[in-house]
């Protein structure tokens, strides 16, 4: 009786053994962390007089094929992993869990409209490790705009380039032209045109991708005979 008691206290003291073993081992999951910055003095190196990019989306993505043609040319293709959204610092994080080639990109509409960046590919083929990288972003050279030569659509692409209004608003500013209501001040001019067929086109096209049944409402239909 006393010998089942003792090698009862053994297993029971080897069991806690191996569950505090197993609760004291953390396995870290490596990550590609980040950050986003507008090089503002153009000198290649984040400092003081650089500017954070916040709230702006972060894409990972993976590579899945890779091509090199007869003539050297290299086509690599890539699937989305995931996306998050820069912080107040332009900071950004990324856990992989899988051995790849990754490439860090911007999401956000419109920044592309500004700036330019270096695209960071991370190579973790071999082995799964942390990594830390930049996306440094130059500012592209601002559009002069001769708005005395726009016509009303222009000024209306012109917001949207500058960022004054997004989308979807762009889109709905195109209803109220291709109906001929009357458009915001901003956005009236006295200059004839664009062809309308190009409106109708461009108001389809954004009403099928998003499904948008109250604008196709609004418009009354985008009328079928101009795509026979």
């Amino acid at each position: 009786m006393r010998l089942i008691k003792i090698t009862s206290c053994v297993v029971l003291l080897f069991i806690l053994l191996i569950f505090t073993m197993s609760s004291n081992t953390v396995i870290n999951t490596p990550v590609i962390e980040g950050q986003v910055y507008i090089d503002e003095n153009m000198n290649g190196t984040l400092d003081c007089e650089d500017t954070f990019l916040k709230g702006i989306e972060i894409g990972l993505t993976k590579r899945v094929n890779k091509v090199i043609t007869k003539s050297g040319l290299i086509i690599e293709e890539y699937e989305p992993v995931s996306t998050t959204i820069c912080n107040r610092r332009g900071r950004f994080s990324f856990e992989i869990s899988e051995k790849a080639s990754y490439r860090v990109i911007i999401e956000t509409d419109n920044i592309m409209q500004k700036y330019i960046y270096d695209v960071v590919d991370i190579n973790s083929v071999f082995s799964l490790t942390d990594h830390s990288i930049r996306l440094r972003l130059t500012r592209l050279p601002q559009k002069v705009y001769d708005t005395s030569k726009m016509t009303s659509i222009d000024l209306i692409d012109q917001a949207y380039d500058m960022s004054e209004i997004t989308e979807d608003e762009k889109i709905w500013l195109y209803a109220k032209y291709y109906k001929g209501e009357e458009l915001p001040e901003r956005y009236k001019s006295n200059i004839e045109g664009p062809d309308i067929t190009s409106i109708y086109f461009q108001l389809y096209q954004y009403i099928v991708k998003n499904d948008d049944k109250e604008l196709n409402e609004y418009i009354n239909g985008i009328p079928q005979d101009i795509y026979d």
